[in-house]
């Protein structure tokens, strides 16, 4: 046995291990350590003297729960610009030098991007059980309301009208970094439980096994991937007309994901990437008889939104389907809304154009559907209920007006805006609720009360109405929304539940004193 003693409490450092400084090396330290910190906001708020009571602005009168409201202000210090050209450079370093992603992106070995959301959704709870409960949590935050709920009373709701839901979940590329599709552990269960309810679950089918079917720098699929979907999906249907195409040529661009990295400008770290398409060509316009309904978002706006990386118009998802449809297909695409926002959109179809509808295509990201609570507040998607028979309850009180009016409002409430650069979209739109104070020009509304679409942010630059705060008096020149065929891929925010009222579109908005 060893000689050697431990005795608990005895001071065993060597002490020739020891750093000593002097008391004055100490406090220049400290003095350099405090200026690093407290130096760059310091400067800030020498620069622009209101840093401060934007800061108290944000945390004190945003009716944003908190968590939100230090989410902004994070994100706020990381777009400063003593932080944002330094984070940049280090980003570009660690990408070009060790392929380290951020948050947001990986970059796997094969050089491809992927959304960590995507990974985040092969495992974890999974959406067949309810949300943890803890103390934690902001009491702010509504309680989390999983996918396969709302899925199964939208499907009813559908029933109930004689027409027929079907799901194509798109599979994520992460999904495919093992060389096969891999899911969450939860989804034989959820399809089986979805299938159950009447709902008719597309398989994206064994072709799927392969990550060239998406683009490299972006989250969304490339044009054999989504030619893939739309066989799938017409299949599913027994649509047998076709689309033919023209000989396809180059786009060249940045995907999403290399947005989201952040890079420095002109960093060797940022290559486009290039993907063949066809020439640009009308869109088809939906026919006012319509049988089928496509829902989705970026999956299938991508192609034909000029807003998204690689458009080409007229040759996305939308197209492909239509033609293979015979001409009896409506869409319904909304970048960021798929969960929630398109169910609100269909809602407020007339009646008479939801009652010649006998099938609604769902087209959404299985990433969305298999998210825990948390990452999926993250990602900005939200399962909420959406009744089906609230527009035709209104419908009278509630007259879809055509052309151009000016009002003067009041804003009662808007919608909980996403932040600009968490946001994976660069423009976005918000529904807000005004009372009606007067009418300055012909035709009258005919309700006391508006819903209204305004601008969020627009190339990441936040736009005025996005500051507005309920009180204030304004002066809005209405068109109806349904009619800016240009403005409706954009992601928005809608909040409110009910759709007896009929989306108005804010060409001009002026506050007033």
């Amino acid at each position: 046995m060893s000689g050697h003693r431990q005795h608990h409490g005895e001071d065993e450092r060597n002490p020739n291990e020891d750093l000593r400084l002097s008391r004055r090396v100490a406090w220049v330290f400290i003095v350099v350590f405090l200026l690093l910190i407290a130096g760059p906001p310091l400067a800030r708020e020498g620069r622009t003297g209101d840093a401060t009571a934007a800061t108290r602005t944000l945390l004190a009168t945003s009716t944003a729960p908190l968590a939100g409201r230090l989410r902004t202000l994070e994100h706020q210090l990381e777009d400063a610009t003593w932080t944002r050209a330094p984070r940049q450079h280090l980003q570009s370093a660690l990408l070009g030098v060790f392929g380290e992603g951020n948050r947001k992106v990986v970059r796997g070995k094969d050089g491809c991007y992927y959304y960590r959301p995507g990974l985040r959704a092969l495992t974890g709870r999974g959406p067949m059980l309810p949300e943890l409960a803890s103390v934690a949590k902001d009491p702010a935050l509504a309680t989390w309301q999983g996918p396969l709920p709302v899925i199964r009373d939208f499907a009813a709701q559908l029933q109930a009208r004689r027409i027929r839901l079907h799901l194509f979940p798109v599979p994520d590329k992460a999904a495919l970094l093992a060389g096969r599709l891999t899911r969450h552990p939860d989804a034989p269960a959820f399809y089986t439980a979805l299938r159950e309810a009447g709902v008719d679950v597309i398989p994206p089918g064994d072709d799927w096994d392969r990550a060239t079917h998406f683009l490299r720098q972006d989250t969304h699929w490339n044009r054999a991937g989504m030619r893939l979907a739309a066989s799938r999906i017409a299949d599913a249907l027994h649509w047998t007309g076709e689309n033919p195409e023209p000989a396809p040529r180059d786009l060249a661009g940045f995907g999403d994901l290399v947005e989201r990295l952040d890079l420095a400008e002109n960093s060797p770290a940022q290559r486009e990437e290039t993907t063949p398409a066809p020439p640009d060509r009308p869109v088809p316009a939906a026919p006012e008889n319509a049988t089928a309904v496509l829902l989705g978002d970026s999956f299938v706006n991508i192609y034909d939104d000029p807003g998204l990386a690689f458009a080409a118009t007229g040759s996305g998802l939308r197209s492909a389907l239509t033609g293979r449809s015979g001409g009896t297909l409506r869409t319904i695409a909304i970048n960021g809304g798929g969960a929630t926002t398109v169910r609100q959109a269909l809602a407020r179809l007339p009646q008479e154009t939801l009652g010649a509808v006998r099938d609604v295509v769902w087209v959404i990201a299985e990433r969305d559907l298999f998210l825990t609570a948390d990452a999926a507040r993250q990602a900005g998607i939200e399962w909420r209920t959406v009744s089906l028979s609230a527009a035709q309850a209104a419908a009278p009180a509630a007259p879809a007006v055509a052309g151009r009016r000016v009002i003067e409002a009041t804003l009662l409430a808007k919608s909980a805006l996403p932040d600009p650069l968490a946001s994976p979209y660069t423009h976005s739109l918000f529904v807000a609720r005004f009372t009606i104070d007067s009418t300055v020009s012909d035709p009258p509304l005919g309700t006391p009360t508006a819903d209204v679409v305004l601008w969020n942010f627009k190339a990441r630059k936040t736009q005025p109405p996005a500051t507005w705060q309920p009180g204030q008096k304004v002066r809005l020149t209405l068109d109806l929304f349904d009619r800016q065929e240009e403005l409706k891929p954009i992601d928005l925010t809608d909040d409110f539940d009910t759709t007896s009222l009929t989306l108005q579109w804010a060409a001009d908005a002026m506050p007033l004193p």
